[in-house]
C-alpha cells in the first residue's frame, strides 16, 4: 500500500485557523487526599492539528477527491507538509545560517505522517467563488 501525499497545489492553511496541541501522555492516579500522581502512559505522543484553508471551486474538488478517493473517506493515513516549520532556515548549534557551496541558505523540509481527525472536514459558506474548509489531522509520532 502506498501512502498518499496531501495535494501540493492547495494553498497553505490560514494563520487565523491554525492551532495544535499534543495529546496528554500522562496517566493520572487519584488518592483519597492530596494531589494526583502522574506517570507516563505513552512512549510516543501524537499531536492534534486544527487548520482551515480558503479554497477556490477547483481546489475544493481536488480536496474532496483526495479525502474521498485517496484517503477512503478519511480512514487512511497520508503525508502532509508541516506548514509552519517547512521552509525555515537551517541553523547550526550556534544559530548561524547553514549555506551550501554557493552561499545559498539551506532550508528545512518537514513532512508529517497524518491521520484525519475525529470529525470530517467542514465546508463554510462559499463567498465569491471561494470556500473555507476546516479540518483536523493527527500527526503520528
Amino acid at each position: 500500500m502506498t501512502i498518499p501525499t496531501f495535494p501540493g497545489d492547495l494553498p497553505r492553511p490560514l494563520i487565523s485557523g491554525y492551532g495544535h496541541q499534543r495529546y496528554d501522555a500522562r496517566r493520572s492516579r487519584s488518592f483519597d487526599s492530596g494531589p494526583p500522581k502522574f506517570s507516563r502512559r505513552y512512549t510516543a505522543v501524537p499531536r492534534a492539528i486544527e487548520m482551515s484553508m480558503r479554497l477556490q471551486a477547483w481546489q475544493v474538488a481536488v480536496f474532496d477527491r483526495f479525502y474521498i478517493d485517496q484517503c477512503a473517506d478519511g480512514s487512511l493515513p497520508f503525508y502532509m507538509t508541516d506548514y509552519p516549520r517547512d521552509g525555515l532556515l537551517l541553523l547550526d548549534e550556534n544559530g548561524i545560517v547553514l549555506t551550501d557551496e554557493n552561499d545559498v541558505p539551506l532550508l528545512t523540509t518537514r513532512v508529517m505522517l497524518c491521520l484525519w481527525g475525529d470529525t470530517p472536514p467542514s465546508f463554510g459558506e462559499p463567498m465569491l467563488a471561494r470556500q473555507n474548509v476546516s479540518f483536523s489531522v493527527v500527526e503520528m509520532p
